[in-house]
């Protein structure tokens, strides 16, 4: 990871942030891992939440990020955007200041370098 990159990321958070809009309570930590299956009678269930207010895209980072790969964020953020009522441009946006954040959770564990690239070349 290039400081270059790390900046950019920062810079687009500060944007998005100087921007906003519209605030909401969001989960602050949804992501895969902490939505379960409730069963029939409850459906879905977040779990952990690290409750805060925040642009309404904050939550749908990790759908739109979690293994598309570069040009699968585009085509996921435009469906997540329709399907939720949320700025696609926005959604994009916070994809590309989290990746690097991915990138490094991913090195860390050992993940796989075509995942990690594509997270890079994400946030460039």
């Amino acid at each position: 990871m290039d400081q270059d990159t790390w900046q950019r990321a920062v810079r687009r958070c500060e944007t998005l942030l100087a921007t906003q809009t519209r605030l909401v309570l969001v989960h602050g930590d949804l992501h895969l891992g902490n939505v379960l299956d409730g069963g029939p009678s409850r459906g879905l269930v977040a779990i952990d939440p690290k409750a805060c207010v925040g642009d309404p895209c904050f939550d749908a980072v990790d759908y739109v990020v979690a293994g598309a790969g570069h040009e699968g964020v585009a085509v996921r953020c435009r469906q997540v955007a329709a399907a939720c009522g949320l700025d696609e441009n926005r959604l994009y946006t916070w994809s590309q200041v989290i990746a690097p954040m991915a990138a490094i959770a991913r090195l860390s564990r050992g993940g796989p370098e075509p995942e990690i690239e594509a997270l890079l070349a994400l946030a460039r």
